[in-house]
């Protein structure tokens, strides 16, 4: 440890020590509450391979989009990003373009 004698350093390295110290244990708390967050899954990867299965031809994200109104970019943000905050009208348009329910459409996870 260095000690400053103009400032007083040894307790600015001990106050600096223990801010680390305090954001090291929040950060692994935030960590392990994100674990065990639970989230909702969109299952639009798996709906869209039975659909192009049932219907014999691939089928794109874009086709999506163009079919249901959504933009690609919330598209990719429902299948990338845990948690996403969808709108309602978001999910009923793919309900309808899926022909399944709320329940086929999205899952609930406990540990993701």
């Amino acid at each position: 440890m260095q000690f400053n004698k103009l400032t007083g350093g040894a307790s600015i390295v001990r106050c600096m020590h223990a801010t680390a110290v305090r954001t090291h244990n929040r950060s692994a708390r935030q960590l392990a509450a994100h674990q065990e967050t639970p989230v909702i899954r969109f299952r639009l990867t798996e709906l869209l391979s039975e659909k192009a299965f049932r219907e014999g031809r691939r089928i794109e994200w874009q086709d999506v989009a163009q079919a249901t109104g959504i933009h690609k970019a919330t598209l990719s943000r429902m299948l990338n990003i845990r948690g996403y905050n969808a709108s309602i009208s978001s999910v009923d348009s793919l309900c309808r373009f899926f022909g399944c329910q709320v329940g086929d459409l999205l899952v609930y996870v406990l540990n993701p």
